[in-house]
């Protein structure tokens, strides 16, 4: 059965299409007022393009009868012999396109040798702030480590978080990721990652050693310009890394310098914009209704709020928990407050 508490009464609060079917019913004209002018068609929602549609009888009317000319048409150029004629080539067509294929044509295709597959060979090599550079695997893996030493020198020089080079030779792209780990963020702080996620990519920068200040329309398109793609997200490794908050970039090989440097003003000279962070959020909510249409996405989002705690790091990229955690901030006539606050505790998430 559901426990009780927590995310377990939530999940049976949506689940009950009917109370939530009876509480629309109590809204006011000024409710659905209110929701048309923050979502719809009000100043406050975002720039629009609206096109009306207006059905056409004659319009309808004028379509039918071309259709009905064109196919009078053809009936008279091919005549009664020629209709019979085109009615058995479909009805022939139809059938040899239905037809299995032959046991000989699919046994003369032979079972390729797994022992004539070619492998792709990543040569990996990793370091350490003043460990040097150590060879883990691949036939490329010491001329990696010589043109690595020759580049960077000591390690003394290299940041103190461990670094891993992996290696594809001939391949014409590169994958830069960073992972920061989560374990020292509180609960709060681990709710609002999701929001992170979703701006990353959309903020404007504040001016560095790195590089002038942006607008964040101007980072859009230079991120556009660079990256092949680029995401940030909870979790690495197809799960196997939750635990760590991950951005990533893919560039061509011979942009692999600017991708570096592109990641590491993301997460340092991001600035924490209200605007931008309302924005996101937003549109983090508005994805909530069509995740509940899905009902294998509801599913999915349904176990996994069973399966994991909210303070947990898999719990905090439900659907649930971010509806509960940005109505929370929209709940307030000015949410600029609230969301100065969220600003607040990402720049100490950062730090």
């Amino acid at each position: 059965g559901f426990r009780t508490g927590g995310s377990s009464t939530l999940l049976l609060e949506k689940l009950n299409v009917p109370a939530c079917i009876d509480r629309l019913l109590t809204w006011t004209a000024s409710d659905w007022a209110r929701l048309c002018s923050t979502w719809l068609v009000g100043p406050e929602s975002c720039p629009r393009i609206a096109v009306t549609g207006l059905p056409s009888k004659a319009f309808g009317e004028q379509i039918q009868q071309s259709d009905n000319a064109r196919l009078q048409a053809q009936k008279e150029s091919l005549g009664a012999t020629g209709c019979k004629e085109a009615a058995e080539a479909l009805e022939a067509a139809e059938e040899n396109n239905d037809v299995e294929t032959p046991d000989e044509v699919v046994e003369a295709f032979g079972i390729p040798d797994v022992e004539g597959i070619s492998l792709i060979d990543v040569s990996t090599v990793i370091a350490s702030k003043g460990q040097g550079f150590k060879i883990l695997c691949g036939k490329d893996g010491p001329k990696l480590k010589d043109q690595l030493e020759s580049s960077v020198g000591s390690t003394d020089q290299l940041p103190a978080a461990p670094l891993r080079f992996d290696h594809v030779a001939g391949s014409q792209f590169t994958e830069c990721q960073v992972m920061l780990s989560t374990e020292k963020l509180t609960q709060d702080q681990l709710l609002l990652l999701p929001l992170w996620c979703s701006v990353a990519f959309e903020l404007p920068l504040s001016a560095g050693d790195a590089g002038p200040a942006l607008r964040y329309d101007e980072l859009v398109q230079e991120l556009t310009d660079i990256a092949v793609s680029k995401q940030m997200n909870i979790g690495a490794g197809s799960g196997a890394a939750t635990e760590y908050l991950c951005l990533t970039m893919k560039v061509e090989s011979s942009r692999y310098s600017k991708a570096v440097s592109w990641l590491v003003r993301l997460l340092t000279d991001a600035v924490f914009d209200v605007d931008r962070l309302r924005v996101s959020a937003k549109r983090i909510l508005s994805s909530v209704p069509d995740m509940k249409r899905s009902s294998e996405g509801l599913l999915g989002q349904a176990i996994k709020a069973m399966r994991y705690r909210d303070d947990l790091i898999e719990g905090v990229g439900g659907i649930f928990v971010a509806e509960r955690v940005f109505e929370e901030i929209f709940k307030a006539d000015d949410d600029v407050a609230g969301l100065k606050k969220v600003a607040a505790s990402l720049e100490r998430v950062r730090a």
